[in-house]
This record gives C-alpha cells, structure tokens and sequence, in this order.
C-alpha cells in the first residue's frame, strides 16, 4: 500500500520536476499469407485455335508465419484524488466530490474506476476507510490499521486495531454486492492479500496466547473454512481460485541480521521454493519487486541471480543472470508492504505489481545491472523465455511506450525505436535503428498517441514527428514539465508549465514566480499553436477522469512574510522559525471532463516548500 505523498508532486525550494508517467495503448502485428494463382498458356498446332486458360497452380506447403501478439496494459486513470490540509476531492466523469478530513493512503482498483482512501490517521496509527465507487463516497469503518482493494475493486479487506500492539487486529471482507462488511478472522496480521476479484484472501493469523513474534498463513476461498498454509511467511498474492497461493519466508538470526529469505508457492497446498535471496541488493533498504499478469498463474521477479519467471506454480526459470527487475511501465495496480522483523540495521519491504496482462511475456520494463536507477537496458522476454534487452537507457526507469515504439532517454539523448518487438532483436539488439532525437535532451519528453514527440532541450519545448526525417518545431520556452491528454477519436492534448525566466528557480528568494506558472495546451496537429490555459498555476495532471490543475488564491501570510526579506542573513534567519501551520498556501481547484473548459471545484490548502 503506497503512503500517500501528495500523489507524488511536491515542488521543492527553487526546484521544479514534473516526471511525466503516461502508458500507451498497444496493438498487434500480423502478418498473412495469400494462395497464389497463375496464368498458364496452352500452345496447339497452327490448324487449330489458340486456347488460354487461366488456373490455380498448385504450391507447396506454405510455412506458417506465427501471430505476432504484444500486449500491452495501460494504466488507467478513471479517477483523480486531490487533497488538501484538511479536506479531499475525488474527480471522476466531470463530478466531484469532496470530504473533510486529511488524507493519508489511497488505494485504487484495477480500472481505477474506485479507490478506497484512510483519512485522519491519529497518533495510535488508525483512521477512517472511505470507499468511492466514482459516483459516491461511503465510510467503510474506522479504527482501521491497513487495507487492500481488489484488482475489479469489488472486494475490500480491512484491518482493525485490536487496541494491542498496531501489529495485529480484526479482518474484516467488505463486498460492493453485498453492501455490507463481514468478519474474517479475529486475531489478524498486517499482511493480506485479496486475489484479482477478491473471492478468496490470504492472510497472517495470530494465536493470541502466543502473540506477534510467530503466525500463521491461511487462505479462505470464498465462503470454505479457512486452510492452513505454513507458518511465519508474508502472504505476497494468490489466484481465485485459490489453487496458487505467494508467500515470502523471511529469517533473522539471533544478532538481529537477515540470514535467509524466499520466495515460496503454494499450489494445491504443496509448496515450493521459487526462488532464495530475494533482499541481497541493497545494505540498508531492501526490496523485493514481484510481478503477476492477470489471474497471477504467472509471475516475475529478480534476486541476487538475476531475473526469474514462474508459470502455474512450476519451478522459476532464470531469464537474464546479474540484474533486477524495476516497476513496469504498464500496470493494473500495486500494493507495497513494510516487514517489521526488529532488524538492527535493515529495513524490508516488498512491491507488488498486477500487470492486468493475460501473460507476462512481451511486457517491456526496465532492467539495471547496478543498485541504483542508473544504466540500464528497456527489456522483455519471449514466449519461449528468450530475453530480449534493447537500447540502453540511463538517469530512470522512464520511457514512453505506443504500441510496438518506445522514446526513451539515455545520457542527454533522446532515442526513438520504431519496433521494439522486431523478430531480428530476439538474436541481437541493432542499435543503428535508433532514431536520435537529441543529444541535449532532458527528461521532460512524451510520445503522443500519433507518435508525435515532444521534448525539452536546449531550453526550448519541441515537437518533433518519428518519422527521421522532419525537422523539430519550437513550441516554446521555459517548459518545467508536461503530460498528454487522451481522446477518443481526437487528436492529444498537450499540456505543460512555462517559467518566463528559468533564472528565477535559482534564486533562493524567489517564491511565487518560481512556484506558480503558466499552464498552457496545445493541440496534437500539423501548425497548432499553444494556448493559455491559465496563470499562477502550481501543479496539473492528466488522465481518463480528465485534467485537473491548482491556482493560487492566497499565499501563506507568513511566507509571503519571509520571501520579501532580500537579506541573506536575515531571510535565513527568519525561514528557520516556519512552522507547517504557517506554510499552507490556498490553491483553488479548476477541473475538465474534456480538457477544454474547466470549472472551479473548491479550494485546498496545499505546501509547496520544504520545510526547515
């Protein structure tokens, strides 16, 4: 479960980055064979007539060419959720709707078509579940510790404290179709997990004599007795079925070290060792990074040996020795998890991904040889487990993928490859078919739907067509980040922030001509020109709900306060007495269904400096 963060945008002192995460659509390539047919010419003696006739010749058997299919999952955005200090507004469809309270974890479904969020946490680390469906909000329970979504969102368990120890609580099930919550298990862990549509769990279960130091792992499939797994292992996911079931086994010896840790299988309540040393990468934050398609029969993850791959509980292949694995580009969700093993030196932690993918195979990630973000190569693998690694890339995991063509950036260049799934990469990456782009490239860049690329360097936006041999177009200037909006049977949107005088986010006095910019769109078409959105703009972000941006309305009194002083000394001085309450600026709130015409929809209070 990730912990909320201001969904992931909190422009710092003087500093400014939007990443850009937008997914594509795919498609597929298939290639036909036609029957052919020839002309044959009968010749007779010169008494008689000359006869030309026309039939099929007969051929050899034709070779069968293998269907090409690439799938490709986008992560859809049905709904946004803006918070604020104290309130929070849900956009879906052109509505809103807002509820008081402070923010503190959100969880989507799947289609991200609902989410369900914590809000108010106390100091006892409970707070209040709110479910919305994209209409409608409903409180679920409070007291509540954690919780999970199903992949469909129709299911919801929940955990709620036991008043104990913050570790353990009461499980509870609550169903969309049922409308109505039911008990679980009385004595539960923090560690859960709901299959795809949420027909059976797996959870830890506490003997309470015994306490939290050792558990239980059981599954319930639908409305079945509860069946015991094994001991002391962290459910990770499970198909629904119930027939294949995850756990991580993790070990700590007696000086408070981790000395061993795997990845286990259950099927059919046998289990089986997928894979050992899941958390050798890093000396101090370790990871565990797994990945499931669909109906999680197929499943994807890294160790100190590099990269391995399950199919239906059968023993893990190793697919590419000496990397890792980092989050795909596509998803449907992801749940994270922290262990709380007492480790002196270590902490632990485990992602999980659901692809919405039928197989894993053909899914493009990214790959990295070093502990770190760095150098690496966009990679996939095959149908007969061949691994394909492609163009290097380095500073992140960021590409952008349409269909079988990804735009990537590597060392200040700006690669295009046209078929990443070319039947020639499968033997050895060619990397004469890479399109440069730039070389004095950022990484604000995006692909649109049409293959269209923009890009930021050299200080200017441009837009640029694949096709090698246009030449780039200058947009603008000052650009700070952007992002595309999707429509239907319409060309993009294109939406991005322009700073007049990139000088100002250096100054350390600069406040709110650093902070809030100018958003402008401009159209995916041949000679289109920007347009003015709106000014005094501090963040934006676009999706399938539509685009959503926050205005300034007031700045903190205190902060405006301390942002006028033009002494160093003085200004230094004064900004080392902030506190948070005095750092909240109001923003007001301006949201499109379509992203042309936006409404006001509120007011929030939001920080956009980092604290002393």
């Amino acid at each position: 479960m990730n912990k909320h963060n201001d969904l992931g945008k909190n422009f710092m002192l003087g500093i400014i980055i939007l990443l850009v995460l937008i997914s594509d659509l795919t498609g597929c390539i298939r290639n036909q064979q036609e029957t052919e047919t020839t002309t044959e010419i009968v010749e007779t003696s010169p008494s008689e007539s000359t006869i030309e006739t026309t039939q099929p010749v007969a051929s050899p058997t034709p070779t069968v060419v293998p269907v090409r299919e690439f799938e490709h999952r986008e992560e859809r955005r049905n709904i946004a959720i803006v918070s604020g200090k104290d309130n929070v507004f849900f956009l879906s469809g052109g509505e809103t709707v807002e509820v008081q309270g402070t923010l503190d974890t959100v969880e989507y479904s799947g289609d991200r078509d609902s989410a369900a969020v914590l809000l108010d946490r106390s100091g006892d680390g409970t707070g209040r579940l709110i479910f919305f469906d994209g209409k409608t909000v409903k409180e679920i329970a409070s007291d509540v510790i954690c919780f999970r979504v199903s992949c469909d969102g129709n299911t919801i368990a929940y955990l709620i404290d036991s008043k104990k120890d913050n570790q353990s609580g009461i499980l509870y099930i609550y169903s969309r179709e049922k409308d109505a919550p039911k008990l679980l298990d009385a004595s539960a862990g923090k560690h859960f997990a709901l299959s795809p549509n949420g027909s059976a769990v797996v959870y830890m279960a506490y003997d309470e004599e015994a306490g939290t130091n050792s558990w239980q792992v059981k599954k319930r499939v639908r409305e079945q007795p509860p069946v015991l797994l094994g001991e002391n292992m962290y459910p990770v996911a499970l198909s629904d079925d119930g027939v294949l079931v995850y756990a991580i086994s993790v070990c700590v010896s007696d000086d408070g070290k981790l000395s061993q840790n795997e990845l286990v299988v259950f099927k059919e309540n046998e289990s089986r060792v997928l894979g050992k040393a899941l958390y050798d990468w890093w000396e101090r934050e370790k990871s565990a990074s797994l990945h499931f398609n669909e109906d999680c029969s197929q499943v994807l993850f890294h160790n100190n040996n590099g990269i391995f791959y399950s199919r239906n509980g059968e023993a893990a292949t190793l697919l590419n020795s000496s990397v890792y694995l980092m989050r795909p580009n596509s998803i449907l969700k992801d749940d994270s998890y922290s262990i709380d093993k007492g480790l002196s030196d270590i902490r632990l932690s485990y992602s999980v991904t659901y692809t919405g993918t039928i197989n894993l195979y053909r899914l493009v990630v990214s790959i990295t040889s070093e502990n770190q973000s760095f150098d690496g190569w966009i990679w996939y693998f095959t149908e007969d487990l061949k691994s394909v690694s492609l163009t290097p890339k380095s500073w992140s995991s960021h590409f952008e993928q349409v269909d079988q063509s990804i735009l990537t950036y590597r060392y200040k260049e700006l690669v295009f490859v046209e078929d990443i799934y070319s039947p020639e990469y499968e033997d050895e990456y060619d990397s004469s078919d890479e399109y440069l782009i730039s070389d004095y490239a950022t990484f604000h860049f995006l692909l649109t739907s049409d293959k269209k690329i923009f890009y930021y360097a050299d200080g200017y936006l441009h837009s640029l067509e694949s096709d090698g041999q246009s030449e780039p177009v200058v947009i603008s200037s000052g650009c700070v980040g952007m992002q595309r909006f999707v429509r239907e049977g319409k060309p993009d949107l294109i939406y991005y922030l322009e700073i007049k005088d990139l000088m100002l986010m250096e100054s350390s006095f600069v406040y709110q001509e650093a902070k809030y910019l100018d958003l402008y769109m401009i159209e995916d078409v041949p000679g289109a020109s920007p347009v003015l959105v709106d000014t005094q703009v501090s963040e934006f972000e676009c999706g399938d709900f539509g685009v959503y941006y926050f205005k300034l309305n007031k700045i903190a009194p205190r902060i405006a306060e301390i942002f006028a002083i033009r002494d160093s000394d003085r200004f230094i001085k004064e900004y080392r007495t902030l506190t948070a309450d005095q750092a909240y600026d109001t923003n007001s709130v301006y949201y499109s269904k379509d992203g042309d015409v936006f409404t006001k929809k509120g007011e929030i209070e939001k920080i956009y400096i980092s604290l002393p």
